[in-house]
């Protein structure tokens, strides 16, 4: 049978498709339930949840189908009070496995986030005239209220509780400078970003040449993402939680407009400017181009593995190669990824996957394991995908695992 971690499940009982998504905690016992004509299976030794359904042809179709029953039958467990379950990383993290006429396939979906961090900032002397040394008076920062909300956004794993959280530090710091009185909320806004915008340098957040750069920056963080997040009226446009990539989308780039907006404002009203350091993330995409050519991926049954092993571990050597090819996009998105396919006829005296690395002929490159075993029993094709990505590690927080 088709196991990941200790759930095991037949394929052949006519639910041939499925998605599993990593939780941000187990259950606290063993869940089996129907919703609609999906079964939700959820277990306190398996990291993930799976949702069993029928009919997707692609992997394409067992993620849309399967990610929106997954959350709606989570919805319904949670209101009957039968577990309170959250997934994590489900954009980036998943199994899909779906069915053709003549093929069953397994999908393992990962994402490789590569952080690059300047660990100190660069230490400027200013000297006069005459070349002496003009000391330099630290600003010592004012506390404001608004700082708490952007501390509550910072650790936040939610995208849209950060954002909720961002916009009541902007809030909050704005009402303080710019008195809020009666009248419409959006008018108060546009007329105090109109004489906050030259302290803020607002003009540098949005693109070139736009004419009104107070619209555009209220039709993204406020009708783009406040309004959406903030309502949930039947009839009305809004954001649900894990609902589809559009929305999420829209609001990481709200979010890092608001969060810009936030951190010029802490440093300009109240001398709390924050230290960080910036990296050209294009330099990583560059190295991509030539670090990922010619490799291959490794699927490894070795229980004892490490995410470290190099190509001389067992691990490495005793597992079974197959060829991985480095894409710049993934459906018309600039969006690097690796991928490749493996016969499950070859795995016929191995055991469950543990772990999958990638590799050219000098060296492991990535190391990764799906956090459970993966049995493949029962399917004809598995497929790997590696998406690869970029951070500045200084910068404020813009990824969230839910």
């Amino acid at each position: 049978m088709t196991a990941i971690g200790t759930i095991s499940f037949d394929i052949d009982d006519g639910l041939d498709s499925g998605i599993a998504f990593l939780l941000s905690k187990p259950p606290k016992q063993e869940i089996t339930t129907r919703y609609r004509d999906c079964l939700l299976l959820a277990s306190p030794s398996t990291p993930h949840v799976i949702c069993r359904f029928t009919g997707a042809h692609s992997r394409n179709d067992a993620f849309s189908k399967g990610s929106l029953l997954v959350q709606e039958a989570l919805d319904v467990l949670s209101m009957t009070g039968c577990g309170d379950l959250v997934t994590r990383d489900a954009q980036d993290e998943y199994l899909l496995w779906w069915s053709s006429s003549t093929t069953r396939t397994m999908a393992l979906v990962t994402t490789v986030t590569f952080s690059v961090k300047i660990d100190s900032p660069v230490n400027v002397t200013v000297k006069d005239a005459h070349g002496n040394v003009v000391p330099t008076v630290p600003k010592i920062p004012n506390h404001h209220i608004g700082f708490r909300f952007f501390r509550l956004s910072q650790v936040s794993d939610d995208l849209y509780d950060a954002y909720r959280n961002m916009y009541l530090a902007f809030e909050s710091m704005l009402s303080s400078r710019y008195q809020k009185t009666r009248g419409r909320e959006i008018d108060w806004l546009r007329q105090s970003l109109t004489t906050a915008s030259t302290d803020l340098s607002l003009v540098d957040l949005v693109p070139a040449g736009t004419s009104d750069p107070i619209a555009y920056v209220l039709t993204v963080i406020y009708d783009g993402a406040r309004l959406l997040l903030f309502h949930a009226k039947d009839g009305r446009a809004y954001f649900a939680p894990v609902q589809n990539v559009t929305d999420r989308e829209a609001v990481v780039k709200a979010l890092t407009m608001l969060t810009n907006i936030v951190t010029r404002m802490a440093d300009t009203w109240y001398s709390a400017r924050r230290v960080h350091g910036w990296v050209n993330l294009n330099i990583l995409e560059e190295q991509n181009r030539s670090l990922f050519t010619d490799t291959s991926f490794v699927f490894s049954d070795n229980p004892e593995f490490s995410l470290q092993d190099d190509v001389n571990s067992e691990s490495i050597k005793n597992g079974v190669r197959f060829s991985a090819t480095f894409r710049e996009t993934h459906e018309s998105d600039q969006r690097h990824n690796i991928t490749g396919e493996l016969p499950v006829s070859s795995l016929l005296e191995r055991g469950p996957l543990h772990a999958l690395y990638l590799v050219n002929n000098q060296s492991s490159l990535i190391g990764v394991s799906p956090d459970t075993t993966i049995d493949l029993n029962g399917f004809d094709i598995f497929q790997m995908c590696m998406f690869i990505r970029g951070r500045n590690a200084n910068t404020p927080k813009y990824m969230y695992s839910r």
